[in-house]
């Protein structure tokens, strides 16, 4: 019985410790504009601002359980990586080719509620993806 309260002590102070770790998300500065391809699909912009924008941009606003790690670590981790993958912050300096082709992988995730998973969906309450 003693181990197994110095085993959840010990749990107890590493959970604290993890708290005081945050991956930095914050953007570098860069001149943000919507995307004059995406500008030209009706009803893009808010239809993609709504379900990509908080990963997948500079305007990310984290959900209240982004503050207890580790699933805070999770989440920052999940917004960097999507961020590597298509930044609508700054898809004004793609290629003309490669933003077609982000955009209309855009308009298939749209599609397809799959596409994030499971996670995703429980997790974004406020993405139209639904």
């Amino acid at each position: 019985m003693k181990r197994l309260k110095w085993v959840f002590y010990i749990l107890i102070v590493l959970f604290v410790l993890v708290q005081f770790y945050r991956p930095d998300i914050t953007p570098r500065q860069v001149n943000v504009s919507n995307s004059d391809l995406l500008m030209t699909i009706p009803g893009a912009p808010e239809k993609v601002r709504s379900a990509c924008y908080d990963c997948h941009s500079h305007e990310t606003v984290l959900p209240w359980y982004a503050a207890i790690n580790p699933v805070g670590i999770f989440v920052r981790n999940h917004v960097l990586e999507g961020r590597k993958h298509l930044n609508f912050s700054v898809i004004q300096d793609y290629p003309t080719e490669k933003k077609v082709k982000k955009l209309n992988e855009c308009a298939e995730a749209i599609r397809e509620v799959h596409a994030h998973g499971i996670l995703y969906l429980v997790t974004s309450r406020s993405s139209s993806v639904r």
